[in-house]
């Protein structure tokens, strides 16, 4: 019963390939060499598709490319990505679960670090660029404690008034019995006096 089976699958493919090369043999010879191009175009072009495109979920296995990789929409991660050299965004990047690292290098070499609770530096200069009428604020926020506090070396204002740079000097001699004092005087040199 098996090889009849076979017998008469094999007769009927021989027919069906037998009319399909009557039909093209009756063909004139442009017209079979236009299909054989087109045949060899969707076949490559499909082969080439299903190389470079991957349209179903990885749920179990591991995503490996040598190449660039572009995500068309989001791409989620569940537990942990590496990458081995830069990691390139051009839209926005939202990092839920925060970052693991204890130092961020920016793109001209700045870093920020965190290498305590409670305790972030920035290797560079800190500007906070004002809008068109403005300028920008910066707050140091704490608990209704004096327990905050904020180094700097120089304090450079402008006055509202005249836009006239004032200058708030903190110097270690004292002409009085206090410990020191605070003078103020315009310019911009905060060199003490």
């Amino acid at each position: 019963m098996r090889s009849r089976l076979i017998i008469r699958l094999y007769k009927r493919n021989y027919l069906f390939m037998n009319r399909i090369k009557m039909y093209i043999s009756n063909l004139g010879r442009a017209t079979r060499t236009i299909i054989l191009a087109l045949a060899v175009i969707f076949v490559s072009a499909g082969i080439s598709q299903a190389a470079t495109t991957i349209t179903t979920d990885i749920t179990t296995a591991n995503l490996t490319t040598t190449a660039a990789l572009t995500v068309g929409s989001t791409a989620a991660i569940g537990t942990t990505a590496t990458v081995g050299s830069t990691l390139s965004v051009t839209g926005l990047a939202t990092l839920l679960g925060g970052a693991t690292t204890t130092q961020l290098t920016l793109r001209m070499g700045d870093t920020l670090t965190n290498t305590a609770a409670s305790t972030t530096k920035l290797s560079g200069n800190l500007t906070l660029p004002g809008g068109t009428t403005a300028g920008a604020a910066l707050t140091i926020t704490n608990n209704a404690t004096a327990t905050s506090s904020l180094t700097v070396g120089c304090v450079l204002t402008t006055a509202t008034s005249t836009e006239t740079s004032v200058v708030l000097r903190f110097l270690a001699v004292a002409t009085t019995s206090a410990n020191g004092f605070v003078t103020w005087s315009y310019g911009t040199a905060c060199i003490g006096a």
